[in-house]
């Protein structure tokens, strides 16, 4: 193989390299419940929480639309995902600006 071939196969090597880290790390591209493609834009994904048993993580996806939040335990070992259980977002959100109501009209009191 000649100089001038090996030259432009190496520019070639190049160029896709730096296309690939360019497409891929600096610009990446949205995942498919960010787009907002028909129903899947509701959606949220939450990763990279351990799990009760070892070597596990607990995922939580977060249905913006019915607000609510699942619970799964994935073991990658195992290769199986299990669900845990689901938590009505409003009803805990309710709660809060309660217990914030409370401790605003106390904390008014005391002035």
């Amino acid at each position: 193989m000649s100089g001038r071939m090996q030259f432009w196969i190496g520019s070639v090597m190049m160029a896709l390299a730096i296309g690939l880290l360019v497409g891929g790390a600096i610009f990446p591209k949205a995942a498919y419940s960010q787009e907002g493609e028909g129903r899947a834009g509701r959606y949220a994904l939450v990763t990279g929480i351990p799990g009760n048993a070892p070597k596990t993580q607990t995922l939580y996806i977060i249905d913006d639309v019915n607000e609510i939040l699942y619970a799964f335990e994935y073991s990658s070992r195992a290769k199986e995902i299990a669900y845990r259980h689901a938590t009505d977002i409003r009803r805990y959100g309710s709660k809060l600006l309660e217990l914030r109501a409370k401790k605003e009209r106390t904390r008014g009191r005391e002035r």
